[in-house]
């Protein structure tokens, strides 16, 4: 459940960057105060689970026209807004899955105290 909330969180702030943008004064340059997209990467952990880290999305900038800067070109966050809506669709469905696992476990468990009692 911690994976699928930390890709929901993940794909929310790439939503939310996704028009911020700067000029670029040189080709080749990145400027800084550009978002960077991240993405979620998942690995099995020993003993069962899912272990997840962030990285940055590969590349992280697209490039488009801008007459006001001395390159003549602008940056932006490489976010597909598509792709970040089926990534945040998957993540809800893997939370409410995860969920209904867990209640049923619970419910698996409390018939088995009851035939105890």
């Amino acid at each position: 459940m911690a994976a699928a909330t930390q890709r929901l969180t993940v794909s929310a702030g790439n939503v939310a960057n996704i028009n911020t943008s700067a000029p670029v004064e040189r080709v080749g340059d990145e400027p800084d105060d550009v978002y960077r997209p991240r993405r979620v990467e998942q690995a099995p952990a020993a003993g069962g689970g899912v272990q997840t880290s962030v990285r940055l999305q590969d590349p992280p900038l697209i490039y488009g026209p801008d007459g006001t800067s001395a390159a003549g070109l602008r940056a932006y966050p490489n976010v597909d807004p598509v792709r970040e809506a089926v990534d945040q669709m998957v993540a809800v469905s893997s939370y409410k899955a995860n969920a209904s696992v867990l209640a049923a476990q619970s419910k698996i468990d409390e018939t088995l105290l009851d035939l105890k009692s």
